[in-house]
Parts: C-alpha cells; structure tokens; sequence
C-alpha cells in the first residue's frame, strides 16, 4: 500500500493542559548524582542549555533550565515546561527528542535532550560554507519537520536560520519550540505579554509580539492569530537569506524592522542583488512564501518542500546532463571518423548548449572541411547536379546548335568542298542532340559521342582557315563546358579535349590525311581555304561571329560561376563568423 502524504495523515493534535502538567506533577530528581556537567552549550530567549554527562547509560546529554533570572516567573516556568512536552511528543528525526523531564534539586524544572554536534545555518551563512544544494536540502528536510508539527497541530511561530542546525553527519534539527503554539486547548495566559527582551534585531521577543523580527509574518507582528501559513512565511525568510547572505528585512531596530514587515520586503533576488546568480524558480518560491497575505503563500510547508524538491530534481538532472555532455564532447575530440565526431558534439551541446568545449569543436569540424568528402555529401552534391542537368543540357544544346549558325555565313561565302561542310553541319548537329540527350553521367556513350563529334566537326571547320583560326576560341568553348557540366569531367580530361580540338587537325595534316592549310615565309602566313572561298564580307563577318560569339558566352558562363563562388563564400564566412559569437573567448 502506498504511503500517504504527510499533509494527509491524520493526527491527534498535542494538548498540554497545564493543571495537569504543573511543576507540581514532575518528580523531583537528583541531577547531581546522575549527571555531570562538563560545559555550556548555549542559551536562549528563556533557557540555558548545558552539556551534562549521564552517568547511567553512559553518554552526553544537552541539560536545559530555566535562566536564573526567570525562575521566579510562574508563567516562564509554564511556558519552559510545555516546549518540553511539545518537543518530547513530537518524535521525528528533525527535531531533537527529549529524554528526561523533572524537578532539580533546586526547585527549577528541567528536560535532558540528545546532543546534537553541528553549525547552525546562521553561521554556516555568516562564514559562506554553505553550498546552494545543500542549502536547499536542508530547507526541504526543515520544510517536512514543520509540516510534521503542524500535522499534529503545533506552530512553531520562531523559525530562523539560528534555530536550525545541520549536524556533522548530514542530520538536520529544527531547536527552540518555546514559543510554540498549539492549536488544540492551551492556556491563554501562555500566549499574553511575558517580558520583552532587549531591541536586538535577531532575539526572539517573547511578549506582544511572540517571535523573531525579520522573520515573523505580518500577523504575527500584528498580534493577529497565525497558521501553517505563518510559519511558511518565516520559512520563506530563512530561504532568502541562505540564497543572498542577506536577511530579507533590514533595519537598525526591531521598530523599523517591523514596519519593514508590515509594509512587504521585495523577495527577488534578481531586483534586490542582481549580481548573484540564482534560479528563477528559487526567487519564485521565496516570492511566494513571503508574500504578505497569507491566502498568496504555499498552503503549507509540505507544499514549498514539494517546490523546493522540484527544483533539486531539475537541477540534479541539469547535473547529470553537464556530466553528461562533457563525455560526449570528449568522445567527439578523439573521434577519427567525422561523422562520429559530429553525432557526439551534436549530442553534448543538445545536453548542454553552454558546453564550451563543445562548441568549439563544433565550430572548428564546421569551419575546417574534411580532405575527402562524406558519401553522404557527395551523393547530396550529385542529387543537386542532377536538379541542375535540364537546364545544362539545353544550355548546352543550345551552345552547340548556335555554332551551326555561321554555316549560313559559309553557304554565302561559296563552298569549295561539300563534303566538309556537310561534316561540319552534321557534327554540330549530332552533338546538340547528344548533349540534350545526355544523363549526366562523367562518362558515357552519349557524352563522349558529344565530345567525339564536337571534334570532328572542329577538324572540318579547320578546313576553312587552318587549326590556329577560329578552332582554338571553339576549343576552349568546348573545355570550359566539359568542366562546368553537372557531372563534370576532371579538369585534366577537360583541358585534354579542349587541346585536342587545334592539336587533331594538325596531327591529321602531319600523317598526311589531311591537306596541310598553311604556307610559311619569313614575311608572311598564308592560310589555304579547302572548305570555302574567302569572299570579302561573309569571311568578315564569320570569322567576327566564330571568334566573338563563344568569347561573350564563355565570359557569361564564367561570370555566373564566378558570382555562385562567391556567395557560397560569403555564406560561409558569414557562418563561420556567427558561430565564433557563441563561442566564450576565453
């Protein structure tokens, strides 16, 4: 069976009827033969605690009296008598038990209690040893102790930093219950003005205004009835300063620290000291828990435990994903592979976005490309070549039908021989339609029946005017295309093809299959036309549109590439120099 929450436990609430729990109704016991004092351990508002040595069972003993100067109270002695029986009824291992209750030799009751060893949380927060999850801690195991007193109908109404204490082993104690009430039957004249202690800011005044001052809610200050909430508020308070250092209300005197209380403290931390780095959701809860109307405050101390522990809990996952991300981070430094390297750094900086190391490393994997590339980015690349090839190949196809357009200039300037013009019609034809036809692929039948007739028809176009006129500006048409095409060929191949277009008629005219087309002296070169006759204006006119026309396309297409280079650079220099901006400097 599950267990119950605390806040829905049913419990009896303490009820100490005075007539029946008188100084008249203890025992008188002789302290002096069973208990040895060895040291004071402190004292209070109303009390002295000393440390006694217990001579029948053998251990050490915290002793509690009544200060001397209040032992001939009546109502001081009642009230000393009931934290006792408060504190002894309320077993629970945050509140320290209580062992022995009587009447000492003198007259005067006292209750032996066990010995805590420890600092409190007033010290610790005074010397700066407290750490923020042990802090929290702390404030989660008193926030349950309270709920716990509270389930039995008893407010502690004086909860402080120097009322709780963390022991040397890790326990946690809620001390002093004499200012506790109960909300069961109790004797009214408990609750009304006993003495009021000097103006010290940080000692509980036990009188109208029952309490410590900074601590207390408005009602209690008001002299007004508290609750569950009442404590919540001092809880709160507690909370702030073990964030800040700080007490939430100051002041240079118990007046001003009232009217500070009364008027509302600002619990943000982020406001009041911005330069501490606490977590919203801490600010939150102390915001809440201090509010000043009690109906805006947690219901009850397990609630504001169940805040607190909701924070523990995100920030120890918060801990475990740092831990976490490092590891990741480290795996992604000493990874070989690239592809592990960027799955691990992915993985640490989705951990932790704030992981430094990460980032750097993502930043320079991202800024520093690999020497061969992933498949994955080479199979991308091809996707994307293979978008673009519809538009190469009609480009293309286009580059190569325009170059059929100077025949019409050829027909007018008078054939000389058919046979070559037709080859040089045909060749740029077949190529047209091969290229328009091409896959894309680096090579193939179709691509190299493209190069193959590109060439012979540059050898028939050779026979106009010889291979060093007009047939190296087509040439380097031809290179550059080879090289641009999607699906390119290596450049080396490329430039191979482009040569081939001067080097083959020359080749050719040297085994003598071809008729040689040029004539050397020492004062002249004359070019033989074997295609055509040289008629004025059409030979102008040709050799203007052979040699300009591939010029200005060639210039364009390289004009494109050039501008598609240069914003892929910028967008990645723009990327380059976003990603160091969130990298820390140092």
């Amino acid at each position: 069976m599950p267990e119950r929450p605390l806040a829905d436990t049913i419990v009896a609430p303490l009820v100490v009827d005075p007539e029946r729990a008188g100084p008249s109704a203890l025992p008188i016991t002789d302290t002096k033969s069973r208990y040895s004092t060895l040291s004071g351990l402190g004292e209070g508002g109303m009390g002295e605690v000393w440390l006694l040595r217990d001579a029948v069972i053998g251990r050490d003993v915290a002793m509690k009296s009544i200060k001397s100067e209040l032992r001939g109270d009546d109502l001081a002695r009642a009230r000393f008598l009931r934290e006792a029986r408060v504190q002894g009824q309320l077993e629970h291992p945050s509140i320290v038990p209580v062992y022995d209750l009587g009447i000492g030799p003198n007259g005067q009751p006292y209750f032996t209690m066990r010995r805590v060893r420890g600092r409190t949380l007033d010290e610790l927060v005074r010397e700066r040893r407290l750490l923020l999850h042990t802090a929290l801690t702390v404030m989660s195991r008193v926030c349950l102790a309270i709920e716990f007193a509270h389930a039995h109908g008893v407010f502690h109404r004086d909860i402080k930093p120097s009322n709780l204490m963390v022991g040397d082993w890790g326990e946690v104690y809620v001390l002093d219950w004499g200012v506790a009430k109960l909300s069961s039957k109790d004797d009214p004249e408990l609750e009304s003005k006993v003495s009021l202690v000097a103006d010290a800011i940080d000692a509980t005044t036990a009188g109208a205004l029952v309490g410590t001052p900074g601590y207390m809610p408005p009602e209690q200050a008001d002299g007004k009835p508290v609750d569950a909430r009442s404590d919540v508020y001092a809880l709160g308070a507690t909370l702030f300063e073990l964030l800040t250092g700080q007490p939430l209300h100051t002041g240079t005197s118990v007046a001003a620290v009232i009217r500070s209380t009364l008027a509302g403290a600002d619990a943000r931390v982020s406001k009041r000291y911005p330069e501490l780095d606490i977590p919203l959701e801490l600010e939150t809860i102390c915001v809440r828990a201090t509010s000043t109307a009690a109906e805006d405050r947690f219901p009850t101390a397990r609630a504001m435990h169940d805040a607190i522990e909701r924070f523990l809990e995100g920030d120890r996952d918060l801990e475990m994903r740092k831990k976490r991300s490092i590891d990741h981070a480290r795996l992604a430094k000493k990874a070989r592979k690239r592809s592990v390297a960027m799955r691990e750094v992915g993985r640490a900086l989705a951990l932790d976005p704030e992981n430094a190391d990460a980032m750097r490393t993502m930043v320079r994997l991202l800024t520093d490309p690999p020497k061969t590339l992933p498949r994955e980015v080479v199979r991308e690349m091809d996707e994307e070549r293979f978008r673009a090839l519809p538009a190469a190949r009609r480009f293309a196809a286009i580059a190569f039908g325009s170059a059929l357009m100077p025949s019409m200039l050829v027909w007018w300037m008078g054939v000389r021989d058919m046979r070559w013009f037709l080859v040089s019609i045909f060749a740029g034809a077949i190529a047209s339609a091969l290229n328009f036809l091409s896959s894309g692929e680096s090579i193939s039948l179709r691509r190299l029946g493209t190069i193959g007739a590109s060439l012979v028809g540059m050898v028939a176009a050779s026979r106009l005017a010889g291979a060093f006129v007009a047939i190296p500006v087509l040439s380097l048409g031809l290179a550059i295309g080879l090289i641009a095409f999607p699906r390119r060929f290596s450049v080396g191949a490329s430039i191979a093809v482009g040569l081939s277009g001067v080097l083959l008629p020359l080749a050719l005219e040297r085994l003598g299959l071809l008729a040689g087309m040029y004539e050397i002296s020492p004062d002249r070169i004359c070019a033989r036309a074997e295609l055509a006759t040289f008629s004025p204006i059409p030979t102008v006119l040709y050799f203007l549109i052979i040699t300009l026309g591939p010029i200005a396309a060639v210039c364009t297409y390289l004009g494109r590439l050039v501008e598609r280079a240069d914003n892929a650079d910028r967008r990645l220099r723009l990327m380059a120099w976003q990603l160091r901006q969130i990298v820390p400097k140092n």
